[in-house]
């Protein structure tokens, strides 16, 4: 009989919101969950009836927590938690020289991208606007960190486009 479950996605809130339920009145546990996606919530009744069980949302962005209350979520019940770093692991470790790491030109103007290599963090698009960026600044490079289902196909994309010196996935970094 849990005080609080933290549900950390919506499959998650699916299966603790059952749970909670079946258990009946006599349970008092809340529910919290974590939102960490820019997506609608869906207009599904068991969608709608699920988020209705959470008792709190942990959002990690007011853009996060603006989007549920405009998905009818009432304004007291979100709260926005941003997600930080490890301030003393940024301020102790040595900074990498990433034109020497990725063996990029001196001068090279870096843009990054960290993220997982999915649809919804729109790669494809920076690809696509790295080649209109590199007509105008030949120096620049694109530096993709990330590991994901879309690594093959946007390789692919980078191989049709011809930028293979100006974009480079990196695959997954732990620094």
């Amino acid at each position: 009989a849990p005080s609080i479950v933290h549900a950390h996605d919506a499959h998650a809130v699916a299966v603790s919101s059952l749970g909670i339920s079946l258990a009946g009145s006599a349970l008092k546990t809340k529910l919290v969950a974590s939102r960490r996606v820019d997506f609608h919530i869906g207009a599904n009744i068991f969608s709608r009836w699920k988020y209705r069980q959470v008792e709190q949302f942990i959002c990690v962005s007011t853009c996060i927590r603006s989007m549920l209350i405009g998905d009818g979520i009432p304004a007291d019940r979100t709260t926005v938690v941003y997600e930080g770093i490890d301030l003393k692991k940024v301020t102790t470790d040595s900074p990498i020289d990433i034109h020497k790491e990725f063996s990029l030109p001196h001068d090279a103007r870096v843009v990054g991208n960290v993220a997982a290599l999915v649809p919804h963090k729109g790669q494809c698009y920076l690809i696509d606007a790295a080649a209109r960026v590199v007509r105008t600044i030949p120096e620049a490079r694109f530096l993709v960190v990330g590991d994901g289902e879309l690594a093959e196909t946007l390789q692919q994309q980078i191989e049709n486009l011809n930028l293979q010196k100006h974009v480079l996935l990196t695959g997954f970094r732990a620094d």
